[in-house]
């Protein structure tokens, strides 16, 4: 056991408080996540000693939440926290308690856990405690309650989405939940509405970062629980579980890809897609992301309807590179300068792993367009608005916006190579023949 690094790097801190004659273990995931061979991220402790014993004990510490027992202590192994054992009063407004009491008891402070998985502990010697079967439950993938089911969802709201979460990423199967556990989660579903916006996107986010996303969304419809948020998301089907099961989730690389897909898949426009991610509270960052991907999804989309309609065979739009796969080629060419290189990669990424349309985009080659476009910018274009002007003894105007978008595009489509000679006597043709 201690050779398992994270856990050796506490055992000086539980030696020390150990030495001191208090009790101490190692409590929560680490001991979960050790017991299921998983990589362990962060290493908490419990002990029978008080916060202000604690702190004097270590040179180093932050008073992290002395209101609750909690301290960090920080020593050359990196920060941990450390907690008096406790047992919580009455909770406010479904989240936290309204005070705690300190304890000397390890087996009740594990008591006031959530989930039996997490509610065990280790000792410095390496002995497991585990009064509530946490590590039975944990082989045999089940998600239950510690305890009284309705009280644990009562006291803390959030504890609901934990335990989809964890029946997503510790289930073995699509019956990890205790059956008393589920039936509690759905009849108090409503309390939802007491969490913030913020945790709950927070507890999604990890959802569809996890193992088996497809499971817990699965659970989410059947549960019917994201009706029930105190800001209402824009998502259809709110309770109803085929409208979440999207087996091919998990074969997506990353969060972003899976909530695109997911997403799409439930026929989210833009703006619902931006509101949806506003709602939980979601960086600008991956706002954009997001929205520029959907947004690249149903603009493909539209434009290859468009085409077909025009051209009424597939076969034929397959078979004719004069004709409408030339055009949709143009058409991708404009969609990478458009969204950019990155969101087409990812749409590419998507629609592979998803199977949407996939002979369709090998007949068309767009992994390979898109892996030799030379140029995808104006700020790649080897000539600028300034040299076009001069050059063509032109001033600004409208026409050189015009201008310069359509050298982009034909240097990306290799009309034209991106070298400034060559791009200023085609600007010349264009204005010449086109009148631009």
């Amino acid at each position: 056991m201690w050779s398992q690094p994270e856990l050796a790097a506490a055992l000086p801190v539980l030696r020390t408080l150990t030495d001191h004659h208090h009790k101490a273990y190692i409590v929560g995931g680490a001991v979960r996540d050790y017991l299921a061979k998983r990589k362990i991220a962060d290493v908490d402790i419990a002990t029978s000693a008080t916060p202000d014993e604690v702190m004097r004990l270590f040179p180093r510490t932050v008073p992290t939440g002395l209101q609750h027992g909690t301290v960090t202590v920080l020593d050359h192994a990196g920060a941990f926290e450390v907690t008096t054992f406790r047992k919580e009063s009455q909770y406010e407004a479904f989240r936290r308690p309204a005070g705690v009491e300190f304890i000397s008891d390890v087996k009740e402070d594990l008591l006031r856990r959530d989930f039996t998985i997490n509610a065990m502990a280790i000792s410095p010697d390496g002995k497991l405690v585990d009064p509530y079967g946490g590590a039975k439950d944990l082989e045999a993938g089940t998600i239950r309650c510690v305890g009284e089911e309705d009280a644990r969802f009562q006291e803390d709201a959030l504890r609901m989405l934990r335990a989809v979460r964890f029946a997503a990423e510790y289930g073995h199967n699509d019956n990890a939940f205790d059956p008393a556990t589920w039936r509690a989660l759905v009849r108090h579903r409503e309390l939802l509405r007491h969490v913030a916006m913020e945790r709950v996107g927070v507890e999604l986010e990890k959802m569809f970062k996890g193992a088996r996303p497809d499971y817990a969304i699965a659970c989410l419809g059947s549960s019917g629980l994201l009706q029930y948020t105190k800001e209402k998301l824009p998502l259809p089907c709110l309770n109803q579980a085929a409208a979440y099961q999207q087996s091919s989730l998990r074969l997506l690389p990353s969060s972003l890809l899976r909530w695109a897909a997911w997403c799409i898949t439930q026929n989210m426009g833009r703006h619902e897609v931006e509101l949806l991610c506003q709602r939980l509270r979601y960086s600008g960052k991956r706002t954009a992301e997001l929205t520029q991907l959907t947004g690249f999804h149903w603009e493909w989309t539209e434009r290859r309807s468009t085409v077909d309609a025009e051209m009424h065979h597939k076969q034929d739009m397959l078979n004719h590179p004069d004709g409408c796969a030339a055009r949709l080629r143009s058409d991708w060419i404009e969609m990478v300068i458009s969204y950019g290189r990155i969101t087409a990669q990812h749409w590419l990424t998507l629609a592979g792993k998803q199977g949407w349309n996939e002979p369709f985009i090998a007949n068309l080659s767009l992994q390979r367009i898109l892996d030799e476009l030379q140029v995808t910018s104006l700020q790649e274009l080897a000539v600028n608005g300034t040299q076009l002007s001069e050059t063509l003894s032109r001033p600004p105007g409208p026409w050189l916006k015009r201008c310069l978008a359509r050298l982009l595009h034909d240097a990306a489509a290799s009309v034209v190579a991106n070298d400034q000679q060559a791009l200023l006597e085609h600007a010349q043709n264009l204005i010449d023949k086109e009148r631009l």
